[in-house]
């Protein structure tokens, strides 16, 4: 498989989508290694997106929602599903916290990824 390759402003979004949601304490930012779909299926790539925890008939229900293409109308389904689809590995995957993301944002001074994820 071809080496990761970096792909639209997902980091980008994904940061201002975390800050803009403030108070939500199980909401975080995640960096990790995907699939493509159609045209790029054979590649792997790093993306960001927006993992968070909703109630649903007393069951927490962790979602994904996923703002690189379109901040005012994101992307939004089930983790499992996402993960399946774009067949993510969760032992690479590194999640923060709004403040975690912002003392690394301030620190390297781009919005990510700022750690080495696997392949």
């Amino acid at each position: 498989m071809d080496k990761p390759v970096a792909l639209g402003n997902c980091f980008q979004n994904g940061f201002r989508y975390l800050l803009s949601s403030e108070g939500n304490e199980k909401m975080f930012l995640v960096h990790g290694m995907v699939s493509g779909q159609k045209e790029l299926t054979e590649v792997r790539y790093h993306h960001c997106w927006i993992e968070y925890c909703e109630k649903v008939q007393g069951y927490n229900l962790w979602m994904v929602l996923d703002p690189s293409q379109d901040m005012k109308n994101p992307y939004i389904i089930p983790r499992d599903y996402y993960y399946k689809v774009a067949e993510v590995i969760e032992t690479n995957l590194k999640r923060y916290g709004r403040i975690d993301a912002l003392i690394l944002s301030v620190k390297q001074l781009h919005y990510g990824n700022w750690e080495e994820l696997g392949d």
